[in-house]
């Protein structure tokens, strides 16, 4: 299973390259009309916490890890598997808000999957 993480901005560019964008966010732009796995999306108490200076990336990046379970992303690696059998797409790309170089969760959750299930999620390159 391939899998990649990128931004909603990438979309179109995504699909042209026959990867199938899944949201990992806590909201998804209008007219995103793909798979969306709210359940490794950081609640919108954290993104305020975090956006409104009241944590820091230490703070955000405990919190938000704490909340992904082995069990709930098992589960969606799981999900992915039927999303590609499903839509015979070469690939997955979990999407949030913010571009590459920036702070951001999917991030984390690329190195947390790499960590614990030994799948390697890198940004997508185009």
């Amino acid at each position: 299973m391939t899998l990649y993480t990128g931004y909603f901005a990438r979309t179109d560019i995504y699909v042209v390259h026959n990867l199938l964008p899944v949201s990992v966010s806590a909201s998804v732009p209008n007219g995103f009309d793909y798979p969306a796995f709210k359940s490794i999306a950081p609640s919108w108490n954290l993104i305020h916490l975090y956006k409104d200076g009241l944590i820091s990336v230490t703070d955000y990046t405990k919190e938000y890890l704490s909340g992904l379970s082995k069990l709930t992303v098992n589960a969606v690696l799981e999900d992915c598997k039927d999303y590609l059998h499903i839509s015979n797409c070469d690939g997955i790309v979990f999407c949030c808000w913010e571009a590459p170089d920036k702070f951001c969760h999917r991030h984390l959750l690329a190195d947390y999957i790499k960590d614990n299930f030994g799948l390697v999620v890198e940004e997508y390159k185009i």
